[in-house]
């Protein structure tokens, strides 16, 4: 069901550009939001909080966010050094410092938790090979859908001059397909391994993905770009319910509330790291060239390989 309002979307923001300016994107969103919190208000059960749960510290949330930071920053530092000749070295020695930065925060940040019962990360479930792969299997393919979703716009306006409306027609292609697979998905969980499933779902996604990249050096769309879109949203969704079902099943019944916050973490973790990368490949090579476009795409071709290895590996376990 949640994919049915990313099918309208792309075709409502193409009506809303074609008829008005693109502030109204921002905008509609807020009677929307207020809409949907007086609903959320009157609709849902209201959670008891338990007396024996202790909060996480504020400092822990602070490592937590900051080991993110640092990293990502680290590699956009990397990322403007190589490109920039002029600040070459300062952008080196910045990024090195980031990084170093980061390594420590996230040794202070282990070595915190351990000690833990309740700890803000839950290294007892990362022990666990067969949830590990699903949580890397998770960080790939949400990496690779990334860029592909901000690489898009630029392919579709900048390089193929299509119209908004156009473009949003395009890209609900996978949103469809992630339906149609969705559906059949859902049935197969138990039926077949999660792994297989999730290999197969990447393999489609790969395979669409070299089509976009294909696509990106033509003058305009065609076909290809049509069926590469809709093998993208079938990959994806024959791999996203199987993966969520592995991460919740298993983990230790008592650990359900923590295996399904890392499904959040791996989703969130991926769409930084694809933003980030894809922001490399433009500084590298300009985001309104074929070449860059292109390189980003094979990237997540790359990122969809990665994860579909990592979710066959999960047959064995």
């Amino acid at each position: 069901m949640a994919q049915y309002p990313t099918v309208v979307g792309p075709m409502l923001a193409a009506a809303i550009l074609s008829a008005g300016s693109w502030r109204w994107l921002f905008a509609i969103n807020i009677p929307a939001a207020l809409l949907l919190f007086v609903l959320g208000r009157h609709t849902l059960p209201f959670n008891k909080p338990e007396t024996h749960s202790v909060p996480p510290s504020i400092f822990d949330v602070v490592l937590n966010a900051g080991v993110f930071i640092l990293l990502f920053l680290s590699a956009d530092s990397f990322g403007h050094a190589v490109k920039s000749s002029a600040h070459q070295t300062q952008g080196l020695i910045q990024g090195l410092a980031l990084l170093v930065a980061g390594m420590g925060v996230i040794i202070i940040h282990v070595l915190r938790q351990r000690r833990k019962q309740q700890a803000l990360l839950p290294l007892d479930l990362l022990k666990i090979p067969l949830f590990r792969l699903s949580m890397l299997t998770s960080i790939g393919s949400f990496s690779a859908q990334t860029i592909t979703f901000i690489v898009l716009p630029f392919l579709m306006l900048d390089a193929w001059r299509i119209s908004a409306a156009e473009a949003g027609l395009l890209m609900s292609f996978w949103p469809v397909g992630t339906i149609l697979a969705a559906s059949f998905a859902g049935r197969w969980i138990g039926r077949y391994h999660g792994g297989w499933l999730g290999g197969a779902g990447m393999a489609c996604l790969a395979a669409g993905l070299g089509g976009l990249a294909w696509a990106s050096t033509t003058a305009a769309p065609g076909l290809t770009a049509t069926l590469s879109l809709g093998l993208c949203g079938l990959g994806f969704g024959l791999f996203q319910s199987p993966n969520n079902h592995t991460i919740i099943t298993s983990a230790p019944s008592q650990r359900a509330g923590a295996a399904s916050a890392m499904i959040g973490t791996a989703r969130l973790t991926g769409q930084t790291l694809g933003a980030t990368l894809v922001a490399m490949v433009f500084v590298l090579n300009g985001e309104n060239t074929s070449q860059g476009l292109s390189i980003a795409l094979v990237v997540a071709c790359v990122l969809s390989v990665m994860a579909g290895l990592a979710s066959v590996m999960r047959v064995q376990h």
